[in-house]
């Protein structure tokens, strides 16, 4: 079921697709390093 075309939601929901895109783009790299280092250093230094 699509919703009816309203340009202000059609704009709104485009503009939150950037936000979110850039948000993700910005803060995934780093997230996914800190999360690995949580995981794995822990069984790499033995104290696991």
């Amino acid at each position: 079921e699509k919703f009816p075309e309203d340009p202000e939601s059609s704009r709104l929901a485009f503009v939150l697709e950037n936000v979110l895109a850039r948000k993700t783009r910005i803060w995934k790299v780093p997230v996914l390093q800190n999360l690995a280092l949580m995981v794995f250093s822990p069984a790499l230094s033995g104290s696991a």
